[in-house]
Parts: structure tokens; sequence; C-alpha cells
């Protein structure tokens, strides 16, 4: 969420040179040292100075969204977190050793040259799939959203591109394209695909192909649930509503989809945003 008024920060280099930078300064250094974990030396002030005026715009990345998980945890639902949580591996080990809790001697060491702000290739970082069917950098920045839908229709498992892709036997792409309101940050192209595994397997489906044209207004979790919202309006025979529960974990969203309203998660994710502070590290 970018800063109120951020239109107006002003960020002197000479301050950020002599201070946030500086080894020798009394107060300054501490933060020097945070800074230099991050790939920022006094030598590269200007970077520093770009970065911290482009988060005061755009907000600073990675931003939390969705349900905090209710009800039971087991595998797929391990603790009670939002959907789209913004923190990294060694931050959620920090937050499960804390709150579970768990008797473990755990250290975590910090990365640098990174921000939460930052996407994958934006750090220079190559893509490596994280599991068969994830298989780009477009197909993890949908997940978060897409992937709620994949016991109810088809998230394109058994297709080239899974995740970038969702449809089902019954769908008119033309009809879901029109049922959906704006969304930020992403764009749909109507298509028909075949799976050759997974749900409806061998059938051709209807359906969109999602892009992302704008990383840091794009809202997976919403995105999902407004596709989701618009099925159940169009296909409330044929669409399997009921299958979301196992990955989306709020009756609250559910209903919302049923009812055809907006769902408001405004307090789940204050009341994360809140709790998460303490275990984060960048």
């Amino acid at each position: 969420m970018k800063l109120p008024n951020a239109e107006r920060a002003q960020v002197a280099q000479e301050k950020i040179a002599g201070y946030l930078l500086s080894e020798s300064h009394p107060v300054g250094r501490a933060k020097a040292r945070f800074f230099r974990s991050l790939g920022f030396r006094s030598g590269n002030a200007q970077a520093l100075r770009s970065e911290l005026l482009r988060i005061a715009l755009e907000g600073e990345g990675a931003e939390v969204e969705g349900p905090i998980l209710k009800g039971p945890t087991d595998f797929v639902g391990w603790h009670p977190i939002v959907i789209r949580h913004g923190m990294t591996v060694g931050e959620l080990a920090r937050m499960f050793q804390a709150e579970r809790p768990i008797d473990v001697d755990l250290t975590v060491i910090p990365l640098r040259g990174w921000s939460r702000a930052m996407w994958q290739d934006e750090a220079g970082l190559p893509w490596i799939d994280t599991s068969p069917a994830m298989r780009s950098l477009e197909a993890a920045g949908l997940y978060p959203g897409i992937g709620i839908l994949e016991s109810a229709i088809s998230v394109g498992r058994g297709t080239p591109t899974p995740f970038e892709v969702i449809g089902a036997p019954y769908i008119d792409p033309g009809a879901l394209l029109k049922a959906l309101p704006p969304l930020p940050g992403i764009t749909f192209t109507p298509t028909r695909f075949t799976p050759d595994s997974s749900i409806f397997a061998g059938k051709e489906c209807g359906g969109l192909q999602m892009k992302i044209t704008d990383r840091r207004t794009f809202r997976p979790v919403a995105t999902g649930v407004a596709i989701a919202t618009a099925l159940e309006r169009l296909y409330p025979n044929e669409f399997a509503i009921d299958k979301l529960d196992r990955l989306l974990r709020d009756p609250a969203t559910l209903q919302a989809i049923r009812d055809d309203q907006a769902a408001d998660w405004t307090a789940d994710e204050k009341a994360f945003a809140a709790r998460r502070v303490k275990y984060l590290l960048y």
C-alpha cells in the first residue's frame, strides 16, 4: 500500500550517505549494517534513495491479501495465516516456531541484495520449477487466487500452462469474460483447451487465458474469488462451489460467493499484518 501523500516525499541523498549508509555515524551505523545486508553501501546511495521513493509511491510489495484460515488445520492448511501472506520461508519459520510453538533451535540467515518488493526475475534469479505444475513465474503470481479453484474447475493442469488458464466443459468463454468485474493488473482472453490429466481430463473446456499486466496492483486472491463468484452466478447447477472450501478455508468468503457479494477481508488482513511484523527480517 502506498504511503499517504507519497507524491510529496523527499529523501535527501546526503542524509542517506551520511546517516543511513554511514558505518561511522553513532546512530546511523546500526541502520547501515542492515542496508549493507541488502546490498546498499555508501557508494550506491542514489540506488537506495530511488528504492525508498519507489516504495513510498507503490508500496512495499508482497502485500497481505485474503482471509485468515478458519477451523481445523491439516497438511493443506497448517497454520492460521492469510492466503497471500507476503513472507519468506525463513520468516514463516520464525512465526511457526513462536506461535505453534515448536521447541527447536532456529537460525535464519538473512538474504543480501533482496527486498520484499522484488519478484524473482527482478532479483536476477532464474526460474526453476517448484513442482511439475508450477512452471513459470507468471503461474506463481496467479496461484494464490487461481489455486483456490482447482478442485472445482480446470486450472490448466494437464496443459502446457498450468494456473495460467481456467475452464470447464460448461463454460462459455465470452459469457464468463463479460460477467467479470474490472480487475486491476490482469487481462483475460477467451480460450478453449483440453487437459490431458487432472479434472476434466480429455474434455474440451471453455475458459480464459490470464496475463498479469501490472504486478504492483494485481490482487490474485480477489481475482480468484471474482472468477468463482461469476461462475456461481452463471452456472449454479454445474459449478461445484462446495469444493472451494478445501483450499479457501473461510466460511464467510464462501457465503459471499454464494450471495454474489464482495468478500470483506479488511479485519483479517489488518490483524495478520500486525501479527507478522515481529517475524519480518526485511
